[in-house]
């Protein structure tokens, strides 16, 4: 265990929920999912790619099909996997309107000579899909972060209007590599949840992280899965 004085810039730490720090070089678990984060995003250890039980049951039920008259990491969806589709988009509709928050839909193409969009763009990487229409450079959106920001700056927004809070199950595209696609779990072409809040102040900022965060957690216990925030 260590203390806040002992915190260096570019280390990685793990805090428990009682509030204790420790060198994630030395810390020690028995939580197995723990475990493998730590060993990929600490020791940078390479991660064993077997094929998951989930992609034998895609075909076996007819849910989903690679195309291959499309690039790698695009699914089809057939008839039973369309409607688990379906209802897993109202599921999740469902559940943000319980947050009051506004469902939206916006573009999924912008151009990477404006500003913002370049800036953006660069935190990303190399994993976009680029478009490129006469001598104009447009990618695919891997986020809803562009359209939802794009939108909120035509408005003009007063204390009263806030906390605000717009979500979007962004149709999103990432160029992920081929060696790294993996049936539902890793693909290129994906339906993303995508949720910003504008907030008043910090507190505010704090009450609706918390909020948010207990949600995750809640709703992904009803499946039996744990989350861990890095």
């Amino acid at each position: 265990m260590i203390g806040l004085e002992d915190v260096k810039i570019g280390m990685h730490y793990i805090l428990t929920p009682d509030g204790l720090l420790y060198d994630a070089r030395e810390y020690e678990t028995d939580d197995e999912g723990l475990k493998s984060l730590i060993r990929k995003e600490v020791f940078k250890e390479a991660i064993d790619y077997r094929e998951s039980p989930h992609i034998k049951l895609l075909k076996k039920l007819k849910l989903a099909d690679n195309e291959p008259y499309t690039d790698a990491g695009h699914l089809t969806y057939l008839p039973r996997g369309a409607l688990i589709l379906d209802l897993l988009m109202d599921y999740a509709l469902n559940v943000v309107r319980r947050l009051d928050a506004l469902p939206v839909h916006t573009s999924i193409m912008y151009d990477l000579n404006i500003g913002p969009i370049k800036e953006h763009a660069k935190l990303f990487g190399q994993r976009m899909y680029k478009v490129k229409p006469a001598k104009r450079e447009f990618i695919l959106r891997y986020a809803a972060c562009f359209g939802q920001f794009a939108l909120l700056r035509r408005y003009y927004l007063s204390e009263t209007d806030l906390p605000l809070k717009i979500f979007e199950l962004a149709d999103s595209y990432r160029y992920e590599q081929r060696g790294e696609i993996k049936g539902l779990a890793r693909v290129r072409r994906f339906y993303m949840p995508d949720m910003h809040v504008i907030a008043k102040d910090l507190q505010e900022a704090m009450n609706e992280f918390i909020n948010l965060y207990n949600v995750i957690i809640e709703e992904g216990a009803k499946f039996g899965w744990k989350y861990y925030s890095l």
